[in-house]
């Protein structure tokens, strides 16, 4: 799926009315399936989340401490009555769940080929993302500039271009590839 999932969560789990009920469970899971978009998406108890998020394996998933925001509908419907260390505590365990699944699916890109856009050069290292990353959000693909594949190009001139590598290593985040052809 060239786009991912990614579904922001609301940590606190403060029960709902009736009427002001959210989108349940199946629907969140159905909406990541499809689309690349933020979600607001609570669930009725933080375990549910954690099971939610184990059975997704999201690639990757971004989350934030509920804060009320002045005139949205949480903050005029519902109480925030969970304290910061409990939010805290919460999203700790919640983000050291989601980097053990992007660290598996990360390691099952190792040894893949693919194509890969350089976004920058630094210090000897190509900043770069597949179709799968999108920039200043998700990892990076990390990739050291090699003479003997690329010859005596300048490796500057090669920001915005395409080139093929082989992924050999990986970490919760980010990539690391050796260049194959430019």
């Amino acid at each position: 799926m060239i786009c991912g999932k990614i579904l922001p969560f609301h940590l606190a789990s403060a029960p709902h009315n009736a009427e002001a009920q959210p989108p349940h469970r199946q629907y969140c899971n159905s909406y990541t399936k499809q689309y690349r978009r933020n979600r607001y998406c609570p669930f009725s108890s933080f375990a549910e989340l954690l099971d939610f998020v184990r059975e997704a394996r999201f690639e990757r998933l971004g989350a934030f401490k509920y804060s009320e925001e002045e005139g949205t509908y949480g903050a005029e419907n519902f109480n925030d009555r969970t304290s910061a260390k409990v939010k805290q505590e919460r999203l700790d365990e919640l983000m050291t769940l989601q980097s053990e699944i992007s660290m598996a699916f990360n390691q099952s890109r190792v040894g893949s080929e693919i194509d890969v856009i350089v976004d920058d050069y630094s210090d000897g290292v190509f900043v770069c993302r597949s179709e799968f990353e999108s920039p200043e959000v998700d990892g990076e693909i990390l990739v050291r500039y090699d003479s003997s594949v690329m010859g005596d190009v300048d490796p500057y001139s090669l920001v915005g271009e395409f080139i093929k590598v082989r992924v050999i290593g990986a970490d919760e985040y980010d990539l690391i590839a050796e260049p194959l052809e430019i």
